[in-house]
Parts: C-alpha cells; structure tokens; sequence
C-alpha cells in the first residue's frame, strides 16, 4: 500500500540525484576572477553543501557527496576528491541539523552556517585532500604543511565563493520554509475562520471564495474560480444594486476600499446579513495596484437583528409613553365631564320625577337623559382606555364568559356572518370582572363585524372566530411581554379587509378610526387596549389587507382556582332617612345637586367645599355625623386623608366615596380596597340614595 511515508522516502531520493547529478556536472565548470587573486574555482561545492538543506538524513548526504566526486578530475587523484566528499558533505549535515537544535534566530543562523563552511574547508577538506595525497604520492610532514597552506592559498576564492553562496541558499531556503509555514496557517485560517475571504481577478473574471463559506452558502466553486456574477447572484435583488455600484466606483477608480452591507440568499432563501470589505492587491515590488480585488465577508445577522429589536423595543416604548400620555389627558377630561354629567343627569331626573308623565316637556327631557347616558358611556369607555376605571375582579373560566355571550354576539353581528368557536378545554382560571371581559370581547367582535361589512372582496364565507388557548411565556419569546409567566389567550380572528401598517401605527388610539363619519367614536379598540393594561396582560394584532386580522389577548392565569364566595344581595326598598350626613364636594353644581337631593329625602346635610374645613367641624364638635360623604379628588386634603383623620374621632362612622377619577387614592391598579364604599361619577339621584340607605342598614 502505498503511503505518505513512501512518497517521502521517494522524495528524498530525487532531492539525493537532483543534487548529486548537478555537483558532478558543476564540478566540470571552471571560474576564474582576476580581480580576487587569479584564483581557479569551480561551483561544485555549492551545489553540494547546499543540498544539506533539503536532505532528510546523513545517509542521504553521503550518497550526495559520492555522487559529486564523479565530476572529476578523472585521475589517480579521484580517490582523494572521494575522500573529501564523503567525508565533508555528511560532516556538514551534522552541523547544520546541530547548528538547526540550538539556534532559533535566522541570521545568527545563517552567519555561523558561514563560519562552519570555512571551518569545513579548513578542517574536513585541506586535510582530506593533503592526507590523501600524502598516501598517494608519499610525501614528507614538512611537505604535508606546505602542500596545505599553498592549496590554501590558491582555494580562497572558493571559500568565499561557496560561504556566500551557500549562506545565500540558506536564506532563501529559510525565509522559503517561513512563507510555506505563513501559508499553511493562512491557509488553514481560511479555511477555518468564520470569516469570509474572497479573490477576483477583475481580468479573467475569476472568483474564489473560501470552503467555510462556499459550503454556508451552498456553493462549489472549483480552484480555478468562476464569475463573479455567480456570487452577485446569491445577493438579495432588493440589495444587488448597492453591491453592484460599489464594485463599479472601485474599478473605476472613485473609491479605494468597497464597503457594503447587503443579505445573502442559500437555495433562494434569505441566508445571512453580510458586510463586505475589500480593495485591489498591492503589487509586491512597486507597491501598485494589481487587478485583483480581495475581499472579507463578515456575518452581522445576529448584529443586524439586534438592531432590529432595538428598533422595536424603541417604537413600542414610544408607542407605549404616547398611549400613556393620551390616558392621562383622556381621564383627566373624562374627570370633569363626569362632573358635569352628574349635575346634567342629575337635575334631568329630578325633573322628570316633578313633571307629569303625561307633560310635553317629557319627552325633551327624555332626550336630554339619553344623550346623558350615552355621554356616561363615553367617559367610561375614556376612563377604561386611560386604566382609571374601577373594576372588581374574581376568579372566573375565560370560556364560560364566551359561553354566555355567544348568542347575544350572534343577534349582534347578524345573519350572514358566522361565528366559529374554538375553546380550548381545561384553561386555568384568570382573575378578572366579567363586565371587563366582556367588554373586551364585545368590542373585538363589533369591530371584526364592520371590517367584514366594509369589504367589499370577500370571496368566501364571512366568518369570525373566537379562540381561547393557554400560553407559557416564561421564555423570552414574546420580548414584548412585560409579565412573564402562564397566559389565557383569548383570540378573535375574522376576515375582513384588513389594515395596512399606517393604520396598525394608530389602532389603539383613542379617537383613531378608519370609519365614516357617524359610525364610530374610535373608542372601542382604546377600551380593549386600557382593559388589558390594566390587568397586566398584553394584546397583539397581526393584519394583512384583503386577508383579515386578528387580535391575541394574553391574560394572566390565576394561581387561585377556588370559586368567589356570592356576594348577598341587600335589598333596599326605602330611600328616606333622617341620619346626618356631612357632606364634601368642591365642585359647588355637584354640591348643590346633591344637597337638593339628600334633602329632600329626609337627610340632614352638613356640606363644606374641602377637606381641611370638614375635619375642622367634626374636631370643633359641631357635628357628629351618622355617614360622611366626601368627594376623593379635592385640593389640599383629599377624601382619603379626610377621613383617615376623622376615623382616629369617629371610628365607627362609615364613609363613602365619590369621584368620576380616583387617582390611587383608595384603588390599586384598578382595584377596589376591601371594605371600601364607593360610588362612580355621574350618579343619578336613585344611586345616590340606594347606596347611602346599603351603608346605613348595615
């Protein structure tokens, strides 16, 4: 079997004839130089002391140094030039592969290579030749003596000849082994990195690109390389044209270095984010520009999408901080129409309760009262978007609420469109107000109602799917999430006309809508977006033109599966009462309201604008009130600090708060403290009464 060892061994016994061969032949060349002393020389020497170098063993280097006594002279001397070579060239290998042990540094290597040539002439070759002539022609000592130092003498320019020039051979030999070395570890680099590095001969079209690369890429360029549009092709269409500019500036000499940023394609396929570097070759010697162009892909994608998230963490922190900042206008706006409202509400009832039923008037002020109400219902929907709105939360199963909606949902979007629903068994439980979720629900469902009503290019069935599902967000997945953990996924999908990306920008905008005139407030998907927030889950919407949308409410799961305890229910059939009541409201229209109503029930009414002169006349003993009525949101002391202060006096008096904006004051996130009375903003006179007459009883 033939082996790596055998090609070496066959190596070494070319490298053994080669120079072997060309020592005898040079042996035949003859060198004179007048100017160095008429010295007579010839390159035989040269030829095989440099073939130490390349030889493997000393073996080796006996066989060179018979082989080069073959070149003559072709006397009875033959065996004295045997002699010396045979002794000489092996003697040489020995130094050098001693001389190679020891000393690392390449010039000291090459300087002592020169004095061990002198000191070989001097010590293996003289004597060698003197020795064999004394044998030969049977000299005398003093005649051996003088034979060497005239030999000597007439040899000098081939001592320094062969010292040069064989010290010259090394150099080359050394800084020739230092660049294969180079190479093999470029070689290998290449081969190797994650780095892609490219050749293009701008004359021969020829294009190269390294293994690691040709095979990510799913290419296979032979070693002769191939056209560079072959690569161009494996460039996004959407990014050729930089790619394709920049190689034309550089050829056309406008730029020195190409820089481009662009995406790869494998099989067609979006492959990787690449920037490329290159410029032209330098040329060796003149240090000009070559028409090669070489080239370093490096791979950003993981850089590239960095960035892209970044981008999109920052667009939704926008988003988020301007959604903010409208909820803090739409609740501070809905505060003080819900002032307003109670006065309007308010004085429209009573006003209808002194009229007779069968009075003209009624019907304006049934009028009045409707477009009251729907006011009340926008200021919720405000209060909802702003997540100021109170709500009362209990554990309940997500797809018993759809359940129960499903048939007020059908009469709701009508006959042709269908509604699919896909419930997913054994959901946990969320913590949530029914009301809220079916909110929720009722406007997703409107609004997938009208974008299949609006479009005009529904081929198939009108249909709007309703899911629920669970989800583990515990994984970084949804980076958008801010609350990690289990979900419920409540999902209502239809297949409308679908939104464009401008449109998605604004979805939950309050006010935003894409409507005609008179059809929407642009309210709904603002209540949804508020609803959710609320209760620290997350909504996502994913919409196509012409093929629909679809929203995904991820809510959390409860780690409380028990029922909720019934509330009983406190019947109350009489509004009067005698009790006193002191009452606080800076709004004076909402103050007079009420009053007048309290009043006229039987209540004895103590009423001041704010907190601090409330808490002065309970202090002072002016009043020892059966129920304290305080607005929560006042300058100087609120309700809440209000009656703080008064339970320390009064600790059985019951309170009750009012306000159409509670401010943290006595909810958290939402929700209602425990044990806590409270009435909503506008109230009507009935409210008011029943609410008060519920504390009193107790």
């Amino acid at each position: 079997m033939y082996t790596r060892r055998h090609q070496e061994r066959l190596n070494e016994w070319m490298t053994v004839l080669l120079f072997g061969v060309l020592s005898a032949i040079a042996g035949n060349f003859h060198l004179q130089i007048p100017g160095l002393g008429g010295g007579v020389t010839d390159p035989r020497e040269v030829v095989a002391l440099s073939s130490v170098f390349f030889l493997r063993d000393w073996k080796s280097a006996l066989m060179v140094g018979i082989l080069a006594s073959f070149g003559g002279p072709y006397n009875d001397t033959m065996p004295v030039t045997l002699l010396m070579h045979v002794l000489a060239i092996p003697a040489a290998w020995f130094l050098y592969q001693l001389e190679r042990r020891y000393i690392k540094e390449q010039f000291f290597l090459i300087l002592l290579w020169a004095i061990l040539v002198i000191v070989l002439y001097l010590g293996v070759y003289l004597p060698a030749f003197v020795v064999g002539t004394w044998l030969i022609a049977k000299i005398s000592v003093q005649e051996w003596w003088i034979t060497y130092q005239t030999i000597l003498g007439g040899i000098r320019l081939e001592i320094a000849f062969t010292t040069i020039t064989t010290s010259l051979v090394l150099a080359l030999r050394l800084n020739r082994a230092k660049l294969n070395r180079e190479a093999l570890l470029l070689n290998l680099f290449i081969r190797s990195t994650e780095f892609g590095i490219w050749e293009w001969d701008t004359i021969e079209d020829k294009f190269t690109l390294n293994y690691l690369w040709q095979k990510k890429l799913g290419l296979n360029i032979e070693n002769n390389g191939t056209s560079i549009q072959r690569f161009v092709q494996l460039i996004h269409p959407d990014d050729r044209a930089v790619f394709e500019n920049k190689v034309k500036d550089l050829l056309e000499g406008k730029t020195t270095n190409l820089h481009a940023e662009y995406r790869l394609l494998k099989n067609k396929e979006e492959c990787c984010w690449v920037f490329n570097s290159a410029q032209f070759m330098k040329d060796e010697i003149f240090g000009t520009d070559t028409k090669k162009v070489v080239g370093i892909l490096m791979d950003t994608t993981e850089q590239k999408l960095a960035e892209q998230e970044n981008e999109r963490l920052q667009q939704q922190l926008i988003q988020a901080q301007k959604m903010e900042s409208i909820g803090t206008l739409a609740g501070g706006i809905a505060h003080d129409f819900n002032n307003l409202l109670t006065v309007i509400n308010g004085h429209v009832e009573l006003a209808m309760s002194r009229v007779e039923s069968s009075h003209a008037i009624q019907k304006d002020l049934r009028a009045v009262q409707t477009a009251g109400q729907k006011a009340v219902q926008l200021t919720s929907q405000l209060l909802a978007f702003s997540r100021r709105q109170i709500y009362e939360p209990r554990t309940i199963n997500i797809n018993n609420v759809v359940n129960e909606l499903h048939k007020m949902l059908a009469r709701l979007i009508g006959e042709d469109i269908h509604i699919e629903m896909v419930l997913r068994d054994s959901l946990p439980s969320i913590l949530a107000d029914p009301v809220q979720i079916e909110q929720v629900l009722l406007n997703l469902v409107v609004n997938a109602r009208d974008a299949i009503n609006e479009s005009t290019e529904i081929a198939g069935e009108k249909k709007i799917t309703i899911e629920t599902d669970r989800a583990d967000l515990k994984s970084t997945y949804q980076n958008s999430v801010k609350h990690k953990g289990e979900f419920v996924v409540l999902s209502v999908s239809d297949s409308g006309r679908g939104m464009d990306k401008e449109t998605l920008d604004h979805v939950f905008e309050p006010f935003f809508t894409t409507k005609e005139k008179g059809k929407g407030t642009g309210l709904g998907l603002s209540t949804v977006y508020g609803i959710v927030q609320q209760n620290k889950g997350h909504i996502s919407v994913y919409s196509e033109p012409g093929v629909g949308t679809t929203f995904k409410i991820y809510w959390p799961a409860s780690e409380d599966d028990s029922e909720p305890e019934e509330e009983q229910l406190h019947d109350v059939t009489r509004l009067s009462g005698n009790e006193k009541i002191l009452y606080v409201e800076d709004d004076s229209m909402v103050r007079e309201f009420t009053i007048s109503v309290l009043s006229g029930f039987g209540y004895t009414v103590y009423s001041t604008a704010n907190g601090a002169e409330a808490y002065q006349m309970v202090r002072d003993g002016n009043i020892w009130p059966d129920l304290i009525l305080t607005d929560l949101i006042m300058p100087e002391m609120n309700g809440r600090e209000l009656a703080d202060k008064i339970k320390g006096m009064l600790p059985d008096c019951p309170v009750l708060y009012t306000s159409g904006y509670t401010d943290n004051h006595i909810v958290h996130n939402g929700s209602l403290e425990k044990d806590v009375n409270f009435l909503h903003k506008p109230f009507s006179s009935q409210q008011l009464l029943r609410k008060i007459r519920k504390i009193l009883d107790k």
